[in-house]
């Protein structure tokens, strides 16, 4: 019996020891692939039932134009009322986005129809580029927009 307690106290003691002290411990995981490209000069206008929103396309980390990398767009927005709009530098929660697909980047150029529904509204962007296998860039500048 104290052979049998101690067997299973070294056993224990030397799984707890050798698990301490041999490396990393995690799931195993892939690396995640960079995608630099994003979208600056971010601007837009409104006509009738559809703000588009227009910018250039630029690899951030080399200064180089890439769009034929590019799959698609995520436009992040959110909307406020005019009455109660934001004060400016307060910070903006974009919950909600849209996607949409390769017809965003020509060339060097972003272009995209947002649609949207009610008046007068304020609204804010940021887009962020869809490269291949749906990594994602980093975000463009905060677009303010009022639809009146």
């Amino acid at each position: 019996m104290k052979l049998l307690k101690l067997v299973m106290f070294l056993l224990v003691g030397g799984v707890l020891l050798g698990g301490l002290s041999c490396g990393k411990k995690g799931p195993p995981f892939l690396p995640q692939k960079t995608f630099n490209l994003s979208v600056v000069d971010l601007r837009g206008k409104c006509e009738r039932d559809a703000v588009f929103l227009e910018g250039k396309i630029m690899d951030l980390s080399r200064a180089e134009k890439k769009a034929a990398m590019v799959k698609g767009a995520r436009v992040y927005y959110v909307t406020y009322p005019l009455s109660d709009k934001p004060c400016e530098g307060c910070p903006l929660l974009f919950r909600a986005y849209r996607e949409f697909g390769e017809e965003v980047a020509s060339g060097e150029n972003f272009l995209c129809r947002f649609p949207i529904h009610s008046r007068p509204k304020v609204y804010f962007f940021k887009v962020q580029l869809i490269g291949p296998e749906g990594t994602l860039g980093p975000r463009s500048g905060t677009l303010k927009i009022v639809v009146r």
